[in-house]
């Protein structure tokens, strides 16, 4: 809760789901890999306004910092918003000794709103890496002398422009475009998808608005976006058309389908080279019930192209329950079949599976008595994953059956977050969390599905108990 309540100042995106500072970056596995989490020492954070200039800051300490697999991380964050502008500055710095790296990433963020119509918004962004290490250390030793010590800093950019166009019209319009070296990185801090990434988006949306009948409100939206890596490869292109439609009966429906080009996936191989997917269809849509009593439900369905050629699909099932006004419990399943899921196995294999998978999501909310909240959040995942098919990429990326062998697997994963809230005044509040996570993933492994959720107790990497006690003068 300490990140990732207030967080707000330092919430800086990218268009490519990109984020400046990602949390769950601080406490994460270590960087020797002995552990799951990293305990946190100390942590200090800051923010408030000076006039009209927001500010914030925040450092955190992890445990062995200096002589372990401890990281320490900081950020700073200012803003000034003005009538018709505003900009920012973000920077964030990160000290991993273990494995003798630093990372600052500077961001420079800025919106300008010259009238209600038309709006222009960016950022500039720079990451600096540098590694440092031991040179030529056999040959140093097979020679008896001290092997040397190297110093390495690569520099990195990302940029985006955003124009949205008719923004006070029923008819709106949305232009991205982002580059992105192939030495930029974001991940000790923040979180990118990737880098080497050249594209270009477009958004249009219409609401419709209600006629008096049955349709009380709907959103049309067409989205599309071409993209290509920094070496020229043309990458999978994306066009999708949505419905989004509320009715005067309380019902609500959604509609998608999406269209996939065919180009290279230059990600999937983790460095072994490019591979080559053909064109791709899909298509999703739920209904959301009114309120029947306590209950409510959402029902929905979608089909894709997952792997090399054949479909898979999922169906989803929520219920929420609001016995009364202060307690609710959501359970949302999903079911999912896989005909055709393409896995890295290793080099240039890869294998094709049948896969059975089931997702699963519990959440209470209760405030039994005024400043008391309870929340619970129970999560799983279950794979029962088969071999279709092994293929090998040629030179050019061309997937080809292959004899290799590759072994069925199974994954099971499991969270689990108890928290309790107790505001004691105004201006202080005690909270107590306890948060338990895991995952198995185990080669040759013939359970399925509901062998491994009956199994899920037995998955457990990390357990971690918090208490928090805050007074705001």
């Amino acid at each position: 809760p300490f990140f990732t309540e207030n967080q707000g100042i330092f919430d800086l995106r990218t268009p490519t789901n990109g984020q400046l500072v990602y949390t769950r970056r601080i406490g994460a596995a270590a960087d020797d890999g002995s552990a799951a989490s990293s305990d946190i020492d100390a942590a200090l954070k800051l923010t408030g306004t000076a006039g009209q200039l927001v500010y914030g800051g925040f450092v955190a300490q992890e445990h062995d910092y200096r002589n372990g697999a401890g990281r320490l991380f900081a950020a700073t964050r200012v803003a000034l918003p003005m009538d018709h502008a505003r900009v920012g500055y973000l920077g964030t710095w990160v000290d991993r000794p273990f494995l003798d790296r630093d990372a600052l990433v500077n961001a420079v963020d800025y919106e300008l709103t010259p009238s209600e119509d038309w709006r222009i918004s960016g950022q500039f962004i720079r990451s600096d890496i540098g590694t440092s290490g031991v040179d030529l250390m056999d040959l140093a030793r097979a020679r008896g002398t001290q092997p040397s010590r190297f110093e390495e800093n690569t520099h990195g950019y990302e940029s985006w422009l955003q124009p949205d166009f008719n923004r006070s019209s029923p008819l709106t319009h949305t232009m991205k475009l982002l580059y992105i070296d192939d030495s930029f990185d974001l991940n000790d801090l923040g979180y990118m998808e990737r880098n080497a990434l050249k594209q270009v988006e477009w958004e249009t949306n219409l609401r419709v608005a209600s006629d008096g009948g049955r349709v009380s409100g709907e959103t049309q939206r067409l989205y599309t976006f071409y993209r290509e890596n920094t070496d020229g490869q043309r990458l999978p292109s994306r066009f999708l058309l949505s419905r989004d439609v509320s009715y005067a009966s309380a019902w609500k429906a959604f509609q998608e389908v999406r269209y996939v080009t065919s180009g290279v996936d230059d990600l999937i191989s983790r460095g072994n080279g490019p591979v080559r997917l053909d064109e791709r269809v899909s298509a999703y849509m739920d209904i959301t019930t009114p309120r029947y009593g306590d209950w409510q439900f959402t029902l929905g369905t979608y089909l894709f192209q997952q792997g090399v050629e054949d479909y898979s699909g999922w169906l989803q099932f929520l219920a929420a329950w609001y016995p009364t006004e202060k307690l609710t419990l959501r359970l949302d399943v999903l079911p999912q079949y896989s005909a055709d899921w393409l896995v890295w196995e290793n080099s240039n294999l890869f294998g094709s599976y049948r896969a059975k998978r089931f997702d699963y999501d519990f959440r209470l909310d209760w405030i039994p008595a005024p400043r008391h909240e309870l929340r619970v959040k129970w999560q799983w995942i279950g794979i029962d994953a088969d071999l279709r098919r092994a293929y090998r990429t040629d030179a050019a990326g061309n997937l080809l059956p292959s004899s290799d062998p590759v072994a069925p697997f199974p994954g099971n994963k499991l969270g689990l977050q108890n928290r309790y809230w107790f505001g004691i005044g105004p201006m202080a509040a005690f909270a107590r969390l306890y948060a338990r996570g895991g995952y198995n993933f185990i080669d040759e492994d013939e359970r399925g599905v509901s062998e491994l959720f009956r199994d899920m107790t037995d998955v457990r990497d990390a357990d971690q108990f918090l208490i928090k006690l805050r007074y705001k003068l």
